[in-house]
């Protein structure tokens, strides 16, 4: 046992040992506020020891003074720098700055003049890209306003920028100071104030940007760089009156920083009105953007500065989708800014974003954080500032902030409320003017009316230095109508008014008449009557007159105007046409045909004249006495009915043919009465629903109203049986209709069973025989479709007498067949190949042969081209006849054809033969098989794979890329459409990459494919593909990944997968075992999976909230030691079984702790030398620790086999003697010493090992012996430390694979745990 394990140790340190450990490489700081810096150390506009080239530039100046900017800049002696100054009011001119770096230029203008702080505008009054590019070199403006030029013929000029710069190979340096630009006051689509790309630094000071309008620029200030350390900075700068309608706008001032070390620094700057309302991203104010490489070094500093009524769609004051790690956001005051895209309005002073911050907190932590960066800061809403930290692309928080709210700014007269401030600094509402208006609404009760005019409603100083108002039903001619008072409009008060200080003009409808004294009586009021029906019948009774008193003139008046509610006593009833007439006060007037007793024939009626009134009244009063040829006969209650003037009236159930239907008869109606005269005298020709049909004798009976009388043996569902039918009763008759058509629930004895389509077939009657499935009792259905009865009397003879049938008429069974044997079916089997060859197998299990046994011994032997039994033998390749059973092995289906033995679908032999192929990695195709048995290459995996080919037109571009050319799903919604020309169908066409497509791909590439202007240029957005050549500003990322190669990380952001620049320009994608802080998670890969990648990586940059089963615990510097993991042992006094030993502790050395440690989970096999003994409970015994007589210099036989952890070894004398040192250093030694090292290891471990082995073994014997006295104390105790041992054995091979000696510590523990083991049972 020893040899191998010498042997095997041998081996071990021959082998090249690890260096040493890999750090885990730092990740982004934490979210700070940084303090606000503004260096001040820029170029000055001179050198000290020289003076600069002076030039003042004048359009007057004659000979060689200059008349152009760029005339001064053409000096070629100017090394020192340019010091211009423009002497005119108005200087146009368009100039190129391309000066080397050691020569600033200064541009200023001329000496204030007429009360004006600036005297010169600069412009330009020609077709110009700009005033002024710079290419290279310092330049600094001071004192001059630039404004746009617009004339009908060139529009607005400069077309791109008033100031321009991009050339990111040069050093470019901007300063502004005193300067203005603004707009011509024109409403004009301008350009932008400044551009800047490639820039190194931007200084702004004391600089104002104003009252401009654009719909084709994102920012009217911008600046872009990748170069390092550069510098953007806003000092006391104005921002002022800005509208940015363009979807893709940024904000009034945009900064965008894709280097390192960078800055961004805007203080005491004010952003008033500025608009920016189209785009989905950006502010009114401020855009600020980073690369996600930047967001580590760069700084945000946003301090001490105003926004006042700024609006953009997302915020009204600053955006930032990637905020830096370092940022200052103290001290600024919000004050009235919105947004359009929330309707809950919170986020509207600022929406910033963290995506890709290093640690994930909670969210009052994240609050409290972005909280600190706004102290001291104010706005005038709650909820003002949003914010998102995004932590391994997953959202960390979210939220939202309130800085101290304070008031808001007073903006007019209109708008003026108490809760408002005066803006102390607004110039279209001064302060003093806002503070007077503010009186009328603080103090209105002691302003005057010429400050503060009398209001319409809730005046304080109505009724004194103000009009009172005025009372409904007691206005006066001086009072104020109120606008506010319930019930009392404005207009009615003014109404009131009129009626009563003004009636003459009034209309009536306006101010009703007066009952007296109304000036309008007899004009546009009725005249008030003297007499009745005087002067006119519409007069108005006078209230005011003696003599026509106006009780006399209303009564007069009732009798015309009102007859109809008047008595008879005052008003008597008339002839005709009065309204009382049947109401009561008077009798109705009679009318034609309505005659009654008590009527009054009308004398005004000339369509009933008196005379025929008269006549008609006697056929009531005396009809008796009349003749029907005067009093026609009535249709009831005629007295002269059936006395010879008039029929008698009908009876019902009594009706003759003459009699008359009385109207008026209870229970028997007209319409009944009529109806009963038809049945009567027209049967033939009534309905059944009017008369119902006869049992018998009815003529409608079979001609539609009613059914036929059935006739016997050909009954219907509907005929009738006829009562009065000599030989077939209405008994008869009913039995023969329910066996036709209620067959189902009569018995057999009252209706027979038929031969076929009888319902009762399987109940009260036999069921019909089912092919294939005939009983001996079923009956053979007469009526049966592929199934005629002689076939079914066959099969029934298969049953009930198979023993005299032929196979040709009865095939054999599998089992239980009476023929079996007997000639006409073969023998069942009763063991292999008995009692013939021939044989077949029995399938009742329960058979001397069991049937699948014999299936599985009995290969077939008949030819392939003949017929078996089904499954009586198995199928080869060389006889697989009709009926034979697959074999259940896929090995032996070589050879079956596909029509016999279906193909499997893993593991057939036959694949890529009879069967088709199974698919390949990479290399799938439509005839291929998915193999469901890989491991390598899923099933579903290859499935998908195959839909690309088999069905790409219903798949999504996640699951199947688009393709260059022939793909089905192009513009459909998946993919793009392929370009038939110029963006034709659309501008997002993709080129076709078919050399004979309708639009050549050379030519589409050329016009929007691969771009051809250089890299350092710009083009409009995504008007072409970005290449490895030319990847200008702009340019539009390839979808294929594979064409990424050369293009920069700045202008195609690095991909998750399959990204050619990776482990170069980009990170290196994450290998299994070689994870780092700096790789990407492969989304892609099959042999590491993003999920175990992400996991791996949370080991190494979040370990300390990681479990012990995702993240083993380390042996040294483990965050979450005395928590998920064990703490490390810190002293000898300390020392627990639980605790690990720390590797490179200098305090407690890990070669100190381990041996230590052996006096607690091996005390029994220590020295005393190491372990000094206990004074109780020592298991080592008497003969270890109270023996007198040992010879010093001979071993302790109970010494461990183990090398002593206190013997010296490289890596601990590295770190208990070196101390710390670099890890250059570190690597440097350990790689100089590990040949020399490793030798001799090898010969200390061997020698070393063979000479304690023999000791051991030598002392085994002779202590074997002296122990037995203890045998029993012994054993207790070692069941004890034995279980102790072990864990303490696990724990040293669990952290040992994380150590330099893993082998070696593993093969040291087995090789322990075996000896100790031996030893104990022996003992």
């Amino acid at each position: 046992m020893i040899i191998p394990i010498l042997l095997n140790l041998a081996i071990i340190f021959g082998q090249n040992l690890p260096s040493s450990f890999q750090e885990p490489l730092t990740t982004y700081t934490p979210l700070s506020i940084h303090p606000l810096h503004i260096d001040s150390d820029f170029p000055p506009t001179q050198r000290s020891a020289n003076a600069p080239c002076l030039g003042y530039v004048s359009k007057n100046n004659v000979g060689a003074n200059p008349k152009t900017v760029e005339a001064v800049l053409n000096r070629t002696t100017c090394a020192d720098g340019f010091d211009i100054t423009l002497l005119d009011a108005i200087h146009y001119e368009s100039v190129l700055v391309n000066i080397s770096k050691g020569s600033p230029v200064l541009i200023k203008g001329g000496p204030p003049q007429d009360g004006q702080d600036i005297f010169t505008t600069w412009s330009v009054n020609t077709s110009a890209e700009y005033t002024i590019q710079i290419l290279k070199g310092y330049l600094t403006l001071q004192i001059i306003e630039f404004k746009y030029f617009v004339s009908v013929n060139q529009g607005c000029q400069p077309s791109e920028s008033i100031i321009k710069s991009y050339y990111a190979i040069n050093f470019i340096s901007l300063t502004t100071k005193q300067c203005v630009f603004s707009n011509t006051g024109a409403n004009i689509n301008a350009s932008k104030m400044i551009d800047q790309l490639d820039i190194t630094e931007q200084i702004l000071r004391d600089t104002i940007f104003q009252d401009v309008k654009s719909n084709s620029v994102n920012s009217i200030v911008s600046g872009s760089t990748t170069q390092s350390a550069t510098r953007f900075i806003l000092e006391n700068c104005t921002f002022q009156n800005i509208d940015i309608s363009y979807s893709s706008g940024q904000g009034a001032y945009s900064a965008v920083l894709n280097g390192v070390n960078q800055t961004v620094v805007i203080n005491k700057s004010t952003f008033r009105n500025c608009s920016n309302q189209l785009s989905a991203t950006g502010a009114g104010a401020i855009f600020i953007s980073f690369s996600n490489a930047s967001v580590v070094s760069n700084e945000i500093n946003i301090t001490s500065s105003r926004f006042l009524y700024n609006a953009g769609y997302n915020t009204g004051a600053i955006f930032s989708e990637r905020v830096t790690n370092k940022v200052n956001l103290t001290n600024n005051q919000f004050i009235g800014n919105s947004q359009i895209a929330v309707a809950s309005g919170k986020g509207r002073d600022a929406q910033l974003a963290w995506p890709k911050y290093s640690s994930v907190q909670t969210a009052d932590a994240a609050k409290q954080k972005v909280q600190q960066l706004f102290n001291g800061g104010t706005s005038t809403i709650r909820n003002s500032i949003h914010y998102l930290f995004i932590v391994n692309d997953k959202e960390d928080a979210n939220g939202f902030i309130d800085l101290n709210v304070t008031q808001e700014l007073c903006q007019s007269k209109a708008e003026m409320t108490a809760d408002c401030m005066c803006d102390p600094d607004s110039t279209t509402y001064p302060a003093a003017q806002c503070q007077k208006d503010k009186l009328c609404i603080t103090d209105l009760s002691h302003q005057t009316p010429s400050n503060c005019p009398c209001l319409n409603t809730s005046d304080p100083r109505a009724g004194q230095t103000c009009p009172a108002y005025c009372v409904k039903g007691n206005v006066t001619s001086d009072c104020t109508c109120n606008s506010n008072t319930s019930g009392y409009t404005v207009a009615q008060c003014n109404q009131e008014k009129l009626c009563k200080f003004n009636l003459s003009t009034q209309t009536p409808s306006n101010c009703p008449c007066l009952n007296t004294s109304d000036p309008r009586a007899g004009q546009t009021c009725s005249a008030y009557c003297t007499g009745k029906n005087t002067p006119s019948s519409n007069c108005t009774c006078d209230s005011n007159s003696t003599n026509y008193p106006i009780t006399k003139c209303q009564q007069d008046k009732q009798c015309d105007i009102n007859l109809i509610n008047q008595t008879i006593e005052n008003c008597p009833c008339l002839n005709t046409s009065d309204p009382r007439a049947g109401k009561g006060e008077c009798p109705a007037y009679c009318i034609k045909g309505q005659v009654n007793q008590s009527c009054v024939c009308d004398t005004g009626n000339s369509s009933f004249p008196l005379q025929s009134c008269q006549t008609e009244k006697l056929c009531i009063t005396d009809l008796a006495s009349q003749t029907n040829a005067t009093c026609p006969c009535l249709n009831t209650s005629d007295p002269r009915a059936g006395k010879g003037q008039c029929p008698a009236y009908c009876v019902k159930g009594s009706v003759t043919t003459n009699c008359t239907c009385d109207t008026n008869l209870p229970g028997f109606t007209v319409s009944q009465c009529q109806q009963e005269k038809q049945c009567l005298n027209n049967l033939v020709n009534q309905t059944a629903a009017n008369c119902p049909c006869q049992p018998t004798g009815d003529p409608r009976a079979g001609q539609g109203q009613c059914p036929a009388y059935c006739v016997k043996g050909n009954v219907t569902s509907d005929c009738v049986c006829d009562s009065n039918t000599s030989g077939y009763t209405v008994a008869q008759c009913n039995q023969e209709k329910l066996c036709k058509f209620n067959l189902s629930t009569q018995t057999p004895s009252n209706c027979p069973c038929l031969n076929t389509s009888d319902p009762r077939a399987g109940q009260t009657c036999p069921a019909y025989c089912v092919k294939d499935y005939a009983t001996a009792t079923c009956t053979c259905d007469t009526n049966a479709t592929n199934y005629t009865v002689s076939q079914c009397q066959q099969e029934k003879l298969c049953i009930t007498n198979l023993v005299n049938q032929t196979i040709a008429n009865c095939p054999c069974l599998p089992t239980g067949d009476p023929r079996a044997g007997k000639g006409q079916c073969p023998a069942y089997c009763t063991g292999p190949n008995a009692p013939t060859s021939d044989c077949v197998c029995d399938s009742n299990p329960s058979a001397q042969y069991p049937p699948q046994t014999c299936q599985s011994n009995k290969k077939c032997t008949a030819s392939s081209n003949t017929s078996v039994p089904q499954d009586s033998c198995t199928c080869t390749g060389s006889n697989n006849p009709t009926g034979c059973k697959c074999p259940t092995d896929s090995t032996e289906l070589t050879g079956i054809p596909s029509s016999r033995c279906a193909c499997r679908t893993t593991a057939d032999p036959r694949a890529n033969g009879i069967c088709p192929a199974y698919c390949v990695k990479g290399s799938v195709n439509s005839s291929c098989t998915c193999d469901t048995g890989s491991s390598t290459y899923p099933s579903t995996q290859c499935q998908q794979e195959k839909l690309c080919i088999t069905s790409l037109a219903n798949q999504t571009a996640a699951n199947c890329p688009c393709l260059s050319t022939g793909d089905p799903r192009a513009g459909k919604g998946q993919c793009p459409a392929y370009c038939t020309g110029p963006n034709n169908p659309t501008s997002d066409c993709a080129c076709d990459s078919n050399p004979s497509a309708q639009y050549p791909p050379a030519t589409c590439w050329a016009y929007k494919g691969q771009c051809t202007v250089s890299s350092g240029s710009s083009v409009p957005q995504d008007s072409c593909t970005c290449s490895g050549s030319n990847y200008p500003s702009g340019c539009k990322c390839p979808t294929d990944s594979s064409q990424l190669t050369g293009i920069p990380k700045e202008r195609c952001e690095c991909r998750t997968t399959a990204d050619p620049r990776a482990n170069g320009i980009c990170p290196a994608y994450c290998q299994r075992g070689y994870t780092t802080t700096d790789c990407f998670c492969d989304t892609g890969s099959q042999t590491y999976p993003q999920s175990t990648c992400q996991k791996d990586k949370l080991c190494i940059t979040n370990l300390i909230q990681q479990s012990k089963a995702d993240c083993p615990c380390l042996m040294k510097a483990d965050p979450r030691a005395g928590g998920v993991c064990p703490a490390y042992c810190i002293s000898k006094a300390e020392l627990t079984v639980e605790c690990m030993c720390e590797l490179g502790s200098s305090s407690y050395p890990q070669a100190t702790c381990e041996r230590d440690k052996l006096c607690i989970v091996d005390l029994i096999h220590q020295s005393t030398a190491n372990c000094p003994c206990l004074v109780v409970d020592d298991p080592r015994g008497e003969s270890v620790c109270k023996q007198t007589d040992i010879d010093p210099s001979d071993p302790d036989p109970t010494d461990p086999i183990i090398p002593d952890p206190s013997e010296k070894d490289p890596e601990t004398d590295q770190e208990q003697g070196g101390g710390p040192k670099e890890d250059e250093d570190e690597k440097k030694t350990e790689k100089e010493e590990s040949g020399s090292s490793s030798m001799i290891w090898i010969i200390f471990v061997v020698v070393g090992v063979m000479a304690v082995a023999v000791i051991v073994v030598i002392s085994f014997f002779v202590f074997r012996s002296r122990n037995q006295k203890k045998k029993i104390e012994i054993q207790k105790k070692n069941k004890e430390i034995q279980m102790e041992y072990s864990f303490s054995i696990d724990e040293v091979s669990f952290f040992a694979k994380y150590s330099k000696f893993s082998l070696l510590i593993n093969q040291f523990a087995f090789f322990f745990d075996k000896l100790t083991f031996e030893f104990y049972f022996f003992n």
